[in-house]
């Protein structure tokens, strides 16, 4: 069939003192790498799911999350 699993590249990073726990990232992510839920409404980023899309680095309204190579 052609497919083929390769590491991504770097991964990604979420900067806690830009970060204010708005949860926009969490509503583009593919994966379920990153969620906010009740009752603490925090941002939380399992590393495990992550598949390195970059989908919240373009959403993040407060630069808060890069690629770290």
């Amino acid at each position: 069939i052609g497919l083929e699993i390769t590491s991504a590249a770097g991964e990604i990073h979420i900067d806690p003192e830009r970060c204010v726990d708005c949860g926009i990232c969490s509503s583009v992510c593919p994966s379920g790498a990153l969620s906010c839920r009740a009752p603490k409404w925090q941002l939380q980023f399992d590393l495990r799911r992550c598949v390195v899309c970059e989908q919240c680095i373009a959403v993040c309204p407060l630069d808060a999350i890069s690629l770290t190579l």
